[in-house]
């Protein structure tokens, strides 16, 4: 798969931060992850690390997620669920932009 990267900094308030939180938890729990015009599958398991760091008045938090997509076996057949057999990639949605 050719490497596919969009990274969002922004500043947001608690409020919208929740919501934006929320939406990426809902797409998690449906196996899906769509932000801007990229859509991946996502198997079923994930690593994850999170990590709290306070200094000099500033906190940050982190949460970093990687999911790690079927290789294909020697048979040539892939492994894992339906949409890493599928081979999906990052997508763009049908009709251009939104």
């Amino acid at each position: 798969m050719a490497k596919t990267k969009l990274e969002i900094k922004r500043v947001m308030a608690r409020e919208e931060l929740v919501v934006f939180l929320e939406s990426v938890l809902t797409q998690v729990e449906e196996g899906r992850l769509s932000v801007d015009k990229i859509t991946v599958g996502l198997p079923e398991e994930a690593e994850v690390e999170f990590e709290i760091e306070a200094e000099h008045g500033l906190t940050e938090v982190e949460l970093e997620i990687k999911w790690k997509f079927a290789e294909e076996t020697a048979g040539g057949e892939k492994a894992g669920n339906e949409d890493e057999q599928r081979g999906e990639a990052p997508t763009e949605p049908a009709g251009g932009e939104n």
